[in-house]
């Protein structure tokens, strides 16, 4: 949702606001009589503004509590489903977890960055460079350590012949 060409073109604001859509006609809303709290976020903003201009009136919320946990656990199994095995990847946001997902992104960056918000200024400008690098070397270790596997495995087989030959 939120790679260049959708950042540019705003298709993750307008999907946002059509889920919004969606839902307030799902519950039956009245704007009339109903208030929404809405996360403060930016990717709310054009939210609020048709909110502004349909006359539906609305708050800023923090999303915390059980909320907050449910929609944090939702995001931990959803990165699970995608393979992110790293017993580190907790609820808990911040740095680690960013880490934790970078050298995820890193193991199979061609395919992976696709779940990147890429944007964003830092990715393109900072981290992308600093992926496509550990990729490479990640890969080149790969290759590496998949040779010496191999090797292993050709010496394990020869010793295992001269045993039962002997």
């Amino acid at each position: 949702m939120y790679n260049n060409k959708n950042h540019v073109d705003r298709k993750s604001s307008d999907y946002i606001l059509k889920m919004v859509k969606d839902g307030l006609k799902e519950i039956n809303f009245n704007k009339k009589t109903d208030i929404v709290q809405i996360c403060r976020g930016n990717c709310f903003d054009l939210v609020r503004q048709w909110f502004d201009n349909v006359g539906i009136k609305h708050e800023p919320a923090i999303v915390e509590g059980k909320l907050q946990e449910a929609v944090e656990g939702r995001l931990i199994s959803h990165l699970r489903k995608l393979g992110v095995k790293s017993p580190k990847l907790t609820m808990e946001a911040g740095a680690q977890r960013y880490f934790v997902l970078f050298n995820w992104v890193t193991r199979n960056f061609p395919y992976r960055e696709k779940f990147v918000k890429t944007g964003f200024p830092a990715w393109n400008k900072k981290w992308r460079i600093i992926a496509k690098e550990r990729s490479e070397k990640y890969n080149n270790e790969k290759g590496r350590n998949d040779k010496i596997e191999a090797l292993r495995k050709r010496i394990q087989e020869r010793a295992l012949e001269i045993i039962n030959n002997s």
